[in-house]
């Protein structure tokens, strides 16, 4: 047996040697975790991620809290040869930092999205693109580039959400996309992590004003034309409506019910009769120098036709309804009247913009103090040069 001195030394000596052993291990793991930790954030953009509900998907979300669920079905297909031949003479088609817009709604919606993507885009420089798979691109001559299904899911864009309001100018929107651009005057992204100026962008709101694209309207107007089986089936109908009429001008009536209709508390309003009867009169009393004028034929789309036949065929001998048509051929037809009427909507206002004559528009479209009127700032939302009633 060793002597007490010669076992302590061994003692000590086992003690030294197994915390320079566990400083090791604890070195080398360490290591090993600083390694890994600088691998995972060079491969993952320095910004906040939310999960998508479209494709479990992480995408990153700026100063939005939510994200609006896009209700358009997107598909893989490549981008179309119009839109690749259009290239950057299309508006909004520089090359570079890409815009889009998470598309959603109906033919009046996405309409406004695409006008407002392309003006935004035209404005700050952005590469406007929009999704190979959008409806209105089956109805409409457009030239925006496209981009395709999984695009947000492997880009990871900025996410850029405009503010509640109904029909009005986002003027924060468009600070922080001027921002993102690097052009914006004033405030940078001090202490906003996860904004990069550079980013490629995508905007979720309606976009529902009319001063978003006011710098590009003579363009898109000669851009927003219907596709060829579109155009002649409408041309064939409006021809059936001149037939007889001795060159009388035909008026447009676009009704808007059905899913208005179920939306009466959030404050929207849908036209009554005495609206269309004061809307006919107008159009019925003569030209706007107060001579006289041929009686017009007038033509009524909507989505609850069956209504406007018991409710507005009495209030002039010269009304044609139509049925039986898509969507985009009914807004063709009212377009491409001399004059138009709507009640209230946003396909009911496309009527109107795409047309060139007179549009007279029901003023009281909200109730009062709905969150739909108190959101809507009227000047940024219809013309001025149209009529409200």
């Amino acid at each position: 047996m060793l002597p007490l001195a010669e076992r302590s030394a061994a003692t000590w000596r086992y003690g030294v040697a197994r915390c320079k052993l566990l400083r090791a291990a604890f070195l080398f793991f360490a290591v090993i975790a600083v390694t890994l930790v600088a691998f995972y954030r060079t491969s993952q953009p320095d910004r906040p991620t939310t999960r998508s509900a479209k494709n479990g998907t992480s995408l990153p979300i700026e100063f939005a809290s939510t994200i609006i669920n896009d209700n358009v079905k997107r598909n893989n297909s490549a981008t179309t040869a119009m839109a690749a031949a259009a290239g950057n003479k299309a508006i909004g088609g520089k090359q570079g930092v890409i815009l889009s817009v998470d598309f959603k709604g109906g033919i009046g919606n996405q309409l406004f999205m695409y006008a407002a993507l392309a003006g935004i885009a035209e404005e700050l420089g952005f590469d406007a693109r929009i999704p190979d798979t959008l409806p209105v691109r089956s109805m409409f001559n457009l030239t925006l580039n496209t981009i395709p299904d999984q695009w947000e899911a492997t880009n990871r864009p900025v996410m850029l959400m405009e503010g509640k309001k109904f029909g009005s100018r986002d003027e924060s929107l468009l600070f922080h996309l001027s921002e993102l651009r690097g052009i914006g005057k004033g405030r940078k992204w001090k202490g906003r992590e996860g904004k990069r100026k550079g980013s490629d962008a995508v905007i979720y709101g309606y976009l529902q004003s009319w001063t978003y694209f006011s710098n590009i309207s003579e363009r898109l107007r000669r851009e927003l034309t219907f596709r060829d089986e579109i155009g002649d089936e409408a041309a064939r109908i409006l021809r059936a409506c001149r037939r007889g009429n001795d060159g009388s001008p035909l008026v447009g009536i676009h009704v808007r019910r059905g899913d208005l209709q179920a939306l009466h508390s959030e404050g929207y309003r849908t036209g009554d009769v005495d609206f269309f009867r004061r809307a006919i009169a107008h159009f019925r009393g003569g030209d706007q120098d107060g001579g006289p004028t041929p009686t017009p034929t007038f033509v009524v789309a909507s989505d609850d036709v069956q209504w406007c036949v018991e409710n507005l065929q009495n209030l002039h001998p010269s009304i044609v309804f139509l049925t039986g048509n898509t969507a985009a051929v009914d807004m063709s037809v009212i377009s491409q009247c001399d004059h138009v009427i709507y009640d209230v909507g946003s396909y009911g206002w496309w009527c109107g913009w795409l047309s060139s004559g007179q549009v007279l528009y029901m003023e009281n479209f909200a109730e009062r103090d709905s969150k739909i009127a108190r959101g809507t700032i009227r000047e940024e939302y219809f013309l001025p040069q149209w009529l409200g009633l």
